[in-house]
C-alpha cells in the first residue's frame, strides 16, 4: 500500500441547489458534458460515467438516482424532522434563514490509492475512450465502510445522498447530510464546530481523526494538520471579489458575442431571403424556358408539316430561340449568384453556430461561477455567523467594550493577586510568631517539668530519710518499751517477743517477731 498516502476529508456547510445537485448526480445534457470534457485539466471523463454509483438506505449499492433532485430530498428530510419534533414536543421547530439545512462532505484520499481501489491494474486512456473499464469490488467496499461509519456517527436517516464518482481524475465520495443531532436539534454549528474558534478547530480535528481511523485499513493515513504545515486558505472576501470580477468580464464578453450574434443573425436572414429570392427567380426562369422550348417545338412541327404561313412561323421560331438564349443566360447568372448566396449562408450559419456554442459555454461558466458564489456566500454567511457568535461572547459584539472589560478584569485580578501575596506574607509571619510562641511555651514547660522533677526527687529523698528515721525511732521505742515492760514481751510459749509491726490500719495485719533460744521466728496474725 505504501506509506504517506493521505486520507482527505472536506466538510462544507452550504445550501444545496439544483445546480449542485446536478453536479453530484451527473444530471447533464450533451452540451454540459462537452463543456466539462473541453476542460484543459481533463478532470471529467464521460466514458467512465457508467462506473459511478451510490449507496442507498440499508447499505444498498445502486446506480445513481437522477429522478429526484438532492435538494428535494433535503427538504423532505427537514419536513420529516419537523413532524417528528412536533409529535415529540407538541411544537413545530422554527428554522432560521441562516441555518444550514445540509452539509456536504467530500471523502477521498491519495489519487493513486483511490484509483487503484476503483480500477485495479486496468490502464486508463488519458484522451481516448475508457468505456471498457470495469469497476473493482474494492471501491464498493471502501464506499460501504465509509457509509456505515458515517451512519453510525450522524444517523442513517440524515444521509441524504452518498454518491461515488469514478469519472473524475481523482475518485471520491460526495455525501450530503442533514445536521440533525442525536438530541433532536438541527445544528450544523454544534455538529461540526462550536461556540469558539478553539472549539471549532478541535471539532474539525476530531472529524479528521475519525475519518483517518475509518480508512486506515485501506492504506490511508491522516493528512497533515494545517497548523503544522502552515498552509493557508484563500481569504473568502478576496476569492469572492475574484469570482465577481471573472463574472463581470465574462458578462462583457458575452454581451459582445451577443452583439456579433445578432449581426450574424441579421446577415443570415438577409442571405436566406436572397437565396430564397434567387431560387424563386430560377424556378420562374426554368418555367419560362420550358414554355419557350415547348412553343419552339410546336412551331418547328407546324413548319415541317407545312401548316400556316411559313414566313410568320420562321419569325416566331427566331423569337423563341432568342428568348431561350436569354433565359439560359439569366439562369446561368442566377445559379452563380445562388451558389454564392449558399456559400455565404453556410458561412454565416457556421459562424452563428460557433458564436451560439461560445455563448452556451459562457452561460455554463457563468452558471458555474454563480454556483461557486452561492456556495461561497453560504460559507461566508457561516463564517459571519461564527464571527457573530465569537463577538457575542464578547458582550454582544461590542469588541471594544469587551476588551475594556477584559482589561478591567485583568487589573482586578492583578489587585487580587497582590492582596493574596500580602495575605500569604502575613500568614507566614503569623505562622512564624506562632511557632516562636510554641517554642517558648515548650521551653517554659520543660523548665517547669525539670523543676517539678527536682522537687519530686528531693521530696522522695526527704521521705526516704524520714522513713529511715521513723524506723530507727520505732526500734528505739520498742527497745525502751521492752526495758520498761518486760512482761509484755514474754509469751505463753516461753518465746521472747522481739518486735511487732502493723503496716495497714484499715486492714490490720500484725507482724510479730519472737525469739526461742537462738532462733528468730516471724509470724502473721490478723487483728480483729
Amino acid at each position: 500500500m505504501g506509506k504517506g498516502k493521505k486520507a482527505m476529508l472536506e466538510i462544507t456547510k452550504m445550501k444545496m441547489t439544483p445546480a449542485l445537485s446536478a453536479e453530484h448526480q451527473r444530471k447533464w445534457d450533451e452540451s454540459r458534458w462537452e463543456c466539462k470534457m473541453d476542460d484543459p485539466e481533463r478532470n471529467y471523463d464521460k466514458s467512465r460515467a457508467h462506473l459511478n454509483f451510490e449507496v442507498r438506505k440499508g447499505a444498498v449499492i445502486a446506480p445513481v438516482d437522477k429522478s429526484v433532485c438532492i435538494k428535494e430530498k433535503v427538504d423532505a428530510r427537514i419536513a420529516e424532522w419537523k413532524a417528528e419534533r412536533l409529535a415529540e414536543k407538541g411544537v413545530e421547530p422554527k428554522v432560521r434563514s441562516t441555518q444550514h439545512l445540509s452539509v456536504c462532505l467530500v471523502m477521498g484520499g491519495n489519487s493513486e490509492r483511490l484509483n487503484e481501489l476503483a480500477f485495479g491494474n486496468q490502464v486508463l486512456q488519458e484522451r481516448g475512450s475508457n468505456a471498457h473499464i470495469k469497476r473493482m469490488p474494492e471501491i464498493v467496499q471502501f464506499a460501504l465502510d465509509n457509509y456505515m461509519a458515517l451512519s453510525e456517527r450522524v444517523g442513517e436517516k440524515n444521509i441524504i445522498s452518498f454518491i461515488v464518482h469514478c469519472d473524475e481524475k481523482n475518485c471520491h465520495i460526495h455525501a450530503t447530510i442533514t445536521p440533525i443531532l442525536k438530541d433532536g436539534r438541527l445544528s450544523a454549528k454544534d455538529m461540526f464546530g462550536g461556540n469558539s474558534l478553539v472549539a471549532a478547530r478541535d471539532k474539525m480535528r476530531e472529524w479528521h481523526d475519525w475519518y483517518a481511523a475509518v480508512n486506515e485499513k485501506w492504506g490511508l493515513e491522516r493528512g497533515d494538520n494545517i497548523h503544522v504545515t502552515g498552509a493557508k486558505h484563500r481569504n473568502l472576501d478576496e476569492y469572492h471579489r475574484e469570482l465577481k470580477c471573472e463574472i463581470r468580464e465574462m458578462e462583457r464578453t458575452k454581451a459582445k458575442e451577443q452583439t456579433i450574434l445578432e449581426s450574424i443573425k441579421a446577415d443570415v436572414k438577409t442571405a436566406t431571403t436572397r437565396k430564397e429570392g434567387l431560387i424563386s427567380m430560377i424556378t420562374n426562369l426554368e418555367n419560362r424556358q420550358k414554355d419557350a422550348s415547348g412553343k419552339l417545338s410546336s412551331l418547328e412541327e407546324r413548319l415541317a408539316a407545312g401548316l400556316g404561313n411559313k414566313e410568320k412561323i420562321l419569325a416566331q421560331i427566331e423569337l423563341c430561340k432568342a428568348s431561350l438564349s436569354k433565359y439560359e443566360a439569366d439562369l446561368s447568372d442566377k445559379n452563380a449568384k445562388l451558389e454564392v448566396a449558399k456559400q455565404t449562408l453556410s458561412s454565416l450559419t457556421s459562424e452563428q453556430e460557433k458564436v451560439q456554442l461560445e455563448l452556451s459555454h459562457m452561460n455554463l461558466q457563468i452558471e458555474r461561477l454563480d454556483s461557486e458564489i452561492t456556495e461561497l456566500e453560504s460559507k461566508k454567511e457561516s463564517a459571519d455567523e461564527g464571527k457573530a457568535t465569537i463577538l457575542g461572547i464578547f458582550n454582544k459584539g461590542d469588541l471594544a467594550k469587551a476588551r475594556k472589560k477584559i482589561s478591567d478584569q485583568e487589573d482586578e485580578i492583578s489587585q487580587l493577586r497582590k492582596q493574596v501575596l500580602e495575605l500569604q506574607t502575613e500568614k507566614a509571619k503569623v505562622l512564624k510568631d506562632a511557632q516562636a510562641k510554641v517554642e517558648e511555651v515548650k521551653k517554659s514547660h520543660a523548665e517547669q517539668m525539670a523543676t517539678l522533677q527536682r522537687r519530686a526527687q528531693k521530696a522522695e529523698a526527704e521521705r526516704d530519710s524520714l522513713k529511715q528515721t521513723i524506723e530507727r525511732l520505732q526500734l528505739k521505742i520498742a527497745e525502751l518499751d521492752k526495758i520498761a515492760h518486760p512482761e509484755r514481751y514474754r509469751l505463753s510459749s516461753g518465746a521472747e517477743l522481739l518486735h511487732y509491726f502493723i503496716p495497714n490500719r484499715m486492714d490490720p495485719t500484725l507482724h510479730i517477731w519472737t525469739k526461742v533460744g537462738s532462733s528468730d521466728i516471724s509470724s502473721d496474725a490478723t487483728v480483729m
